[in-house]
């Protein structure tokens, strides 16, 4: 591609950035659910609509992410559904089991029925390829949190299984030290098999989804199981010390096999032997392609690489 062609593709980009924001800024609020949302921020905080500001953060294929300030540092995160609402009825229902825990956001309103949910707003960074180099600074404090995170959602009886561990949805609140899992929208209890019509959603996930699952979530051949969280998790951590995902993120997640991840995790082990034994250990195991032969949970990757210096 001509530096001239790449120019134009960033300028579009943006364009249609600007006119997705102007849009929902001016539409948006005229949907019923987000007055809906809104009128029950002020009732619940006892404030007049005139006081309370609303402002676009996000929209993704599933809902719309308002930061609503009510006081002058005060914030809330308030989730609006596009179409269905039964991601966020899911979010709601699990983290109202989650309450006390400092890995997930606090839920502050229930609306999930009518299309709302209103939640903590989370100081957190989220990871990235741009903030990579501070996750990496930071790395036992993010390992910690993270098996910690993970111990928190397994404690529950039943235990909960988040599904959907990758990039975007980890917060490190750096000031405090403080992990945080965020988008509920595809837990689970562990051992419950997945509602009709989602094997389809997860054979057709994108390159920056599908890297951070194993091989029976993408072909449901287990029922829910915490060892998917390990996986996901694991991945993301190794990513941070080897600067690449342990498995390809080039191929399609309804193009990989079996023998795919057979083969990758040779790689991986060969690639880990630049590691100390103990943390390439920890990382061989979390990461195994068998469910059967992998972690249950992530304590001991995180235990290896608090007693390692990078």
């Amino acid at each position: 591609m001509t530096c001239q062609k790449m120019m134009l593709t960033s300028f579009a980009k943006n364009l249609l950035n600007l006119c997705k924001r102007v849009y929902f800024k001016t539409v948006t609020y005229r949907l019923e659910t987000l007055p809906a949302g809104v009128q029950s921020i002020c009732t619940e905080f006892g404030l007049s609509p005139r006081t309370v500001k609303c402002s676009l953060c996000s929209f993704g294929g599933q809902h719309i992410v308002y930061i609503v300030r009510i006081q002058s540092a005060e914030f809330l995160c308030l989730k609006v559904a596009r179409k269905e609402s039964i991601h966020l009825e899911r979010e709601a229902k699990y983290l109202s089991l989650l309450q006390g825990s400092p890995h997930f956001p606090r839920l502050v309103i229930d609306g999930s029925k009518k299309g709302f949910v209103v939640e903590e707003q989370v100081s957190g960074i989220p990871y990235s390829s741009h903030t990579k180099s501070l996750f990496r600074k930071n790395l036992k404090k993010v390992a910690q949190g993270l098996a910690q995170a993970l111990t928190d959602l397994t404690s529950r009886h039943p235990a909960i299984v988040h599904r959907d561990i990758k990039m975007k949805h980890l917060l490190f609140d750096f000031i405090n030290g403080r992990v945080v899992l965020i988008d509920f929208g595809s837990a689970e209890f562990e051992g419950s098999r997945l509602p009709n019509g989602r094997r389809s959603f997860y054979r057709k996930l994108g390159r920056r989804t599908h890297v951070f699952q194993p091989f029976e979530q993408l072909t449901e051949q287990h029922s829910q199981d915490r060892r998917i969280d390990v996986f996901a998790a694991a991945s993301l951590l190794y990513s941070m010390i080897l600067d690449e995902f342990p498995y390809d993120n080039s191929v399609k997640g309804f193009e990989q096999s079996w023998e795919y991840y057979q083969s990758r995790e040779r790689r991986i082990e060969s690639r880990l032997s630049i590691l100390p034994p103990k943390v390439a250990r920890a990382f061989i195991n979390a990461l195994k392609a068998d469910p059967n032969e992998r972690s249950r949970d992530l304590w001991e990757l995180a235990n290896a690489i608090r007693e390692t210096d990078f």
